[in-house]
């Protein structure tokens, strides 16, 4: 009787986590799609601060989802530590044209570079979806908890 208590306890406490983020989820999703805003949000829900990173990466640029889905975290970690610790970033745009008889190919490559003292983990991936206006590009969302100090 004490382990089937116990574990109805636990599971009510799961489902209230778990709509709870599906209800901060959707706040966030709703606010984007009237502010279309991309960079580092802070969001304070009652006890807690959240930094929230949002960017958008086309679909068309990256060979696979698995490679889109790696560069968005590791764009969205830079954007979380750059915020919290300072970073110095600078990046390079290479164009790079082939021409043969009948046509010319550009092909560009976007080289970007950190120098950061920071290092941050725990960042989550709350949701990613298409834009509404244009379906080739996708939105992330990653989300951190912090302390602030008050």
């Amino acid at each position: 009787m004490i382990i089937l208590s116990s574990l109805s306890i636990t599971k009510g406490h799961s489902q209230s986590i778990n709509t709870e983020k599906t209800a901060f989820i959707n706040f966030l999703k709703r606010q984007y799609e009237q502010e279309k805003y991309e960079g580092i949000k802070l969001i304070e829900d009652y006890d807690k601060t959240y930094i929230i990173s949002i960017l958008s990466l086309s679909n068309k640029t990256y060979p696979s989802s698995n490679i889109m889905f790696r560069v968005a975290k590791v764009k969205a970690t830079q954007q979380i530590g750059a915020y919290i610790d300072g970073t110095q970033i600078s990046s390079d745009l290479l164009i790079r044209s082939t021409e043969s008889e009948d046509s010319i190919k550009v092909e560009k490559v976007e080289i970007i570079r950190e120098h950061s003292n920071s290092f941050t983990q725990n960042v989550e991936l709350l949701t990613h979806f298409s834009k509404k206006d244009r379906t080739d590009e996708v939105v992330f969302i990653y989300g951190k908890e912090i302390e602030v100090k008050r």
